[in-house]
């Protein structure tokens, strides 16, 4: 549960896509607990197991069948540990009497954040979860501000990558507390008659420039601190946020999220989880979108299905996919662990997609469903 678990899954990702024909386990788990402070991802790899070595040779059923007990040993110490996910790439010895120290090499990455449970078993790593989990973890960058503090931070795999805050002397930027000669006096008539009102005008225009200053320091802050891909969410009071969003460039001010003051009793890991749904949330709509304008006729060179994608793939030809999120069997989240089998050819899912991937294809991950049921779980835009 490191800051790196973003290197070190998209190293596993280029790795795997490359190929390699041994026996290979792969696995997703989601590790959030339940009432039992167990989770329940753990008691469905039973019936996973049975899935996964159906049909197998009895020897290399038994290899993948304690490959998966040491992944649950691994698991449980992980969840102990306090990890919301794990990924899990290994290469069984498919002789069972070779000890577990000297069989095949094996990946475990811990998360911050749950992953979607999923287990695989046979000729090759499964790269679809480990990469759909990668688009949907979008970084968050989180500013948090009101009228002279702003703090901003980078949340990814729900580990606090990076911070920073600005802060002013607070008396210089509130008008709260400032008195007429009148009020300071009790005397009548109006405050320029007093001779207090001048003062009064000179340091509100004081606190507005001071505002300002803040405000202009606050954004070219921010805008050195955000990086490509960023999902930017401002959370304050709205003339806080306004003050800040307004001296930004239009696309970042536009494409930003805005709340109100968070509760100051929400825990790390609470807001993190908040801010991973709308990160989720803008991956998907971007999807969305991207598929819309396929069905829709607008985007050139289209390609149909996984077969013609591993076609074009092949010949160095996909600019970006589409791909259905429910194209590879899997087993939901720690709230609903049913199996979800694949209506689809999941292996031509799975071929098609490490062939775009490493000819430098983007990746789209989708719930629309015409791309499962109309286009066979995915959907692409060629390059010429």
């Amino acid at each position: 549960m490191t800051t790196d678990s973003s290197d070190r899954l998209d190293a596993l990702i280029a790795r795997l896509r490359e190929g390699d024909d041994r026996l290979t386990v792969t696995a997703t788990l989601d590790l959030t607990s339940d009432g039992t402070g167990q989770p329940p991802a753990l008691r469905t790899f039973t019936q996973a197991a049975r899935e996964a070595t159906a049909g197998m040779d009895k020897r290399v059923a038994a290899a993948v069948q304690a490959e998966i007990e040491d992944l649950q040993a691994i698991a449980e110490d992980a969840s102990q540990r306090g990890a919301l996910g794990l990924m899990y790439v290994a290469h069984p010895d498919n002789d069972p009497d070779t000890p577990r120290a000297e069989s095949g090499d094996f990946v475990a990455i811990e998360l911050e954040t749950p992953v979607r449970t999923s287990l695989h078993a046979g000729s090759g790593a499964r790269i679809f979860e480990l990469v759909r989990a990668a688009y949907l973890e979008r970084p968050v960058a989180l500013v948090t501000t009101d009228l002279h503090t702003m703090s901003v931070s980078r949340i990814v795999y729900g580990v606090e990558e990076a911070s920073a805050e600005i802060d002013w002397p607070s008396h210089y930027l509130t008008k709260r507390g400032q008195r007429t000669n009148r009020d300071a006096h009790g005397g009548g008539g109006r405050a320029d008659e007093q001779g207090g009102g001048h003062s009064y005008v000179k340091q509100q225009r004081r606190v507005e420039e001071q505002r300002n200053l803040f405000a202009n320091e606050a954004a070219e802050h921010l805008s050195r601190f955000l990086q490509q891909g960023d999902l930017l969410v401002i959370e304050g009071v709205e003339e806080a946020r306004q003050q800040v969003l307004s001296r930004l460039s239009p696309e970042l001010a536009e494409g930003a999220i805005q709340r109100s003051a968070p509760d100051p009793t929400e825990d790390d890991r609470d807001r993190f989880a908040r801010l991973r749904l709308l990160a989720e949330e803008s991956r998907f709509l971007d999807a969305a979108h991207r598929a819309a304008d396929w069905f829709s006729g607008s985007s050139p060179n289209t390609l149909s299905g996984a077969q013609a994608i591993h076609r074009a793939a092949k010949e160095g030809r996909v600019a970006s996919v589409i791909v259905h999120q429910d194209a590879s069997t899997h087993m939901g989240y720690a709230n609903d662990t049913r199996l979800r089998e694949s209506r689809v050819d999941e292996d031509a899912v799975e071929a098609a997609l490490s062939a775009a991937l490493a000819q430098g294809a983007a990746v789209y991950f989708t719930d629309e469903a015409r791309v499962l049921e109309d286009q066979d779980g995915m959907i692409g835009i060629a390059r010429y």
